[in-house]
């Protein structure tokens, strides 16, 4: 088990081929919102690349075994993700160019529009 922002899954409600759309809501008391920012709090935005890592971890989106984050190859963050946002995560997962890896693609978005644009890749753990 590992410590989350989120302190649960990030289910994944809908496949369309290698397209994978997740949901969740951003909780007025998500412990990474104390703080960040006093009177104006706002979700830090590694958390969105956490939320697409535990969807896809969740998913079973793994077909070439056990795979880990292993490299943030682009991130935009667009705009801020506010308590009680829902969140509508869309990612595609293709083969990498690099052996054992896996590239997502990724959209987060909020209902203001998107929130981030990610670029992850992933390698095999090694037994």
């Amino acid at each position: 088990m590992r410590a989350t922002a989120f302190g649960r899954a990030v289910p994944v409600v809908g496949r369309d081929g290698e397209t994978l759309t997740a949901r969740t809501r951003v909780e007025a008391d998500e412990t990474v919102l104390a703080g960040h920012y006093p009177g104006f709090p706002v979700l830090p935005a590694v958390c969105l690349v956490e939320a697409v890592d535990l969807a896809l971890d969740g998913a079973g989106r793994w077909e070439r075994g056990r795979m880990r984050l292993a490299e943030i190859e682009s991130s935009r963050f667009l705009g801020p993700v506010l308590p009680g946002d829902d969140l509508t995560l869309t990612m595609t997962v293709e083969p990498s160019h690099a052996g054992d890896a896996v590239r997502c693609t990724a959209t987060v978005s909020a209902g203001r529009g998107p929130a981030a644009r990610l670029r992850l890749l992933y390698r095999a753990v090694q037994p």
